[in-house]
């Protein structure tokens, strides 16, 4: 509670940027480990498929998701890129 988060939206070199900062603890290590499903979460005992589902609709629309300490509230900061432009790709091909 009594935490802080910023958002912040930019065009970036043909792709859309979403970056979400918080506050809080953020986490140890490297941020590409929570994007493994069951990884560990910041509570003891926490394990979830929220960030490995969040990465695999950035992937299947040919944009990536990037866990990196944050540098504004230092907390952990997530960043969405996407294409502006992407390629349609139908599931059943």
């Amino acid at each position: 509670t009594g935490g802080q988060i910023r958002i912040e939206i930019a065009r970036v070199d043909g792709a859309v940027e979403l970056a979400v900062e918080d506050s809080g603890a953020g986490f140890h290590g490297d941020g590409a480990a929570l994007f493994a499903p069951g990884a560990q979460g910041t509570n003891p005992g926490e394990r979830g498929l929220g960030l490995a589902i969040c990465q695999a609709i950035a992937d299947g629309h040919g944009g990536e998701l990037a866990a990196r300490h944050g540098e504004t509230l230092c907390g952990a900061r997530f960043v969405l890129r996407l294409p502006l432009h992407p390629t349609f790709v139908p599931a059943d091909r």
